[in-house]
């Protein structure tokens, strides 16, 4: 089962730092639970239109793992509430001002 939360409603437990995400990079972190949760945003071309999804990684084993896919919407779970922790962002993933934030699912 998933956990839900949105940004507005969750305890952000520390910020996430991450080297220039790009469509071919793994973002990971560490979960509460000592899990390594990662996502990789892609772009899909819909109907002519951009579509940002986040592949859902578990890296755990040191080789990353595909656990499912979410589409990308600020202040939700980039990693769908499938581990312990999540990490959420306040905008597009792909900008610089773009915010990182790691929640701890109760």
């Amino acid at each position: 089962m998933a956990n839900f939360a949105s940004l507005d409603d969750a305890i952000i437990s520390s910020t996430l730092e991450f080297v220039a995400i790009a469509q071919n990079t793994i973002q990971q972190f560490t979960c509460k639970d000592g899990k390594i949760a990662g996502f990789q945003i892609r772009i899909l071309t819909i109907l002519g239109e951009p579509f940002q999804i986040s592949q859902i990684y578990d890296c755990s084993s040191g080789v990353p793992v595909l656990e499912g896919t979410v589409s990308v919407v600020a202040g939700m779970d980039l990693t769908g509430g499938l581990f312990a922790s999540g990490a959420f962002c306040d905008g597009d993933p792909f900008s610089i001002e773009t915010r990182f934030f790691k929640v701890d699912y109760t």
